[in-house]
């Protein structure tokens, strides 16, 4: 019985560093996430300086050394051990691969310029004659397929890319090199780029952290057995003297008979007898009491302990919780220890949480941006879409520019999610580039009969009454040189337009600008439809609004 005491009471794991282990586990998981966004995020702004990017290689890279410390316990586990190696090759490959995604990124914004100047040049040097016009068409088309190409690359743009160039035979040779430095470049982006957004260090990290639960669980299963275990023997034992205790009364009894008789006969030995038998039957009365109390005792003690125990690390780790907040508070900021802190908080009441309620559950499992067919169509949740792009956005839209979602909610449409993504961002990111400090970014969605609105709205600079006309053209920005291509709402108004919708902006210069979007629920021509028609050599490039507007 003594054993089973003792191992009941035992608590092989300390529930401190299981907690640390799975906070740290989860830091890192988010820093490996954020690392994925990151990358998608430089490879749509076309960002050169990759600022953001090496911050968050530096917090992953100290975060994985942490991980692998002697103090957090993982590396010496016999399955955890190897899974935390598998993830440290993995992530160290990706940050490894890291020096040839930027290479590729310079080389293919350095082609784009490029590009773009010939672009310029070329259209240009057209005459306004039929065959000039002609030229110009297929140019300007060219151009949107290359920079839809180059913020992500499907099979049937890389189609339309080879007709139009085959279209143009030559005629503006300067021009169609330039695009072909810049598929080339795209085509040598791409696998590197996929190769580092990949979910395999995300996969370890999650088996990593179901490993360290499955212990716990383990060990938890086997207190309980033996806890188990102790409540039966202690019911036996209860039991056992419990019949001891009745053939004791039955002998008790007895004697008490014979007590009668012989008082009936000896008369002068009764009260010597009596006061005898008073006293064996005080002292057997006690000792079965005793053995009562003791086995009893010992039991009810055996599951008040595993009733305390869980609870008494419930509430150690929210005194923790306290005292990291206290800290926070004192700080007066959320420097990086800070944030740290206020994760380990986030973690610690969590595990507060499973330890005042794992009689009912165990621990559950933190588990988010693109889609395996970039162009299909499908039905899609524009306010997800939405939230989406939102994240990707997180950095710009970080100091002073407030974001206030207006969402309500909507059906599903038939749309080409990845492209629609495209606009939500492109959209959003022009919006926090347009506030100069302090602002606001507004998001409204509405379903109004048999189509969808969406409304996003910025308190930034605004424009004047001759950009809103010249905006969805080609080419045409108002940023400096080397900060943007003026393609982004060009590209936009033409996804729209596939998906049967369209889009109207609403902007007073110094008050800022609001999109408006109205999109179909059901369409009766596809993006993808009209993308591919665009590869058929016997039908005509269609002209699109901005392109009418500058020929």
């Amino acid at each position: 019985m003594s054993v089973l005491v003792i191992k009941s009471q035992q608590r092989p794991l300390d529930a401190r560093l299981a907690s640390d282990q799975l906070a740290q586990i989860n830091y890192s998981t988010r820093l490996a996430e954020q690392f994925s966004r990151e990358i998608t995020r430089t490879r749509i702004t076309r960002d050169t300086s990759f600022a953001a990017l090496d911050g968050t290689v530096a917090l992953w890279e100290s975060a994985d050394a942490r991980l692998a410390a002697d103090e957090t316990g993982l590396a010496d586990g016999p399955d955890t051990g190897t899974t935390l190696n598998r993830y440290r090759s993995a992530a160290a490959q990706r940050r490894q691969e890291l020096a040839d995604f930027k290479a590729a990124q310079l080389t293919f914004i350095t082609a784009f310029e490029r590009l773009r100047l010939e672009a310029e040049n070329t259209l240009a040097s057209l005459l306004a004659n039929e065959a000039g016009i002609a030229t110009r068409e297929q140019v300007i088309t060219l151009l949107d397929e290359l920079a839809s190409y180059g913020l992500q690359a499907n099979p049937n743009n890389g189609g339309r890319i080879y007709s139009l160039m085959a279209r143009l035979n030559g005629s503006v040779p300067a021009f169609e090199q330039a695009a072909r430095e810049v598929r080339a470049a795209k085509d040598a982006l791409q696998p590197v780029a996929d190769s580092l957004t990949s979910d395999t260090p995300v996969a370890l990290l999650d088996q990593l952290g179901a490993q360290v639960r499955d212990a716990i669980a383990a060990q938890d299963a086997r207190i309980e057995h033996y806890t188990l275990a102790l409540a039966a023997f202690a019911g036996a034992l209860l039991l056992v003297f419990s019949l001891i205790g009745l053939r004791l009364r039955g002998s008790f009894n007895e004697l008490d008979s014979i007590n009668s008789n012989l008082e009936k006969l000896v008369e002068q030995r009764t009260d010597e007898l009596n006061r005898t038998l008073e006293e064996l039957r005080m002292q057997q009365a006690h000792l079965i009491q005793s053995e009562k109390l003791s086995s009893l005792g010992q039991m009810v003690a055996g599951v008040a302990h595993e009733i305390n125990t869980p609870l008494g690390y419930a509430l150690s780790n929210v005194e923790t919780v306290k005292e990291s907040l206290a800290i926070v508070e004192s700080a007066g900021g959320l420097s990086d220890d800070a944030q740290e802190r206020m994760v380990e908080a986030d973690v610690l009441l969590e595990d507060s949480m499973h330890g005042m309620n794992q009689i009912d559950e165990l621990v559950k499992g933190l588990k988010n941006f693109s889609r395996m067919d970039r162009s299909a169509t499908e039905l899609f949740d524009l306010n997800e879409g939405l939230e989406t792009a939102l994240k990707i956005c997180q950095n710009q839209l970080k100091g002073g520019i407030e974001v206030e979602r207006d969402l309500s909610e909507l059906p599903a449409i038939h749309c080409a999610p990845s492209q629609l993504n495209q606009v939500f961002l492109n959209l959003i990111n022009n919006a926090s580039q347009a506030i100069d400090g302090t602002g606001v970014i507004r998001i409204q969605t509405r379903h109004e009969q048999d189509q969808v609105t969406i409304r996003i709205s910025d308190t930034g600079c605004g424009m004047d009454a001759d950009t809103r006309a010249h905006i969805f053209e080609p080419f045409f920005t108002t940023k400096a040189v080397g900060e943007g291509t003026g393609l982004g709402l060009s590209i936009v108004f033409r996804i729209i337009e596939d998906h049967g919708g369209r889009i109207d902006v609403d902007s007073t210069l110094g008050a800022g600008t609001t999109f408006t979007i109205p999109l179909p629920v059901r369409q009766t021509r596809t993006a993808s439809a009209s993308a591919a028609a665009l590869v058929d050599d016997a039908a005509e490039p269609p002209m699109s609004a901005a392109l009418q507007a500058s020929a």
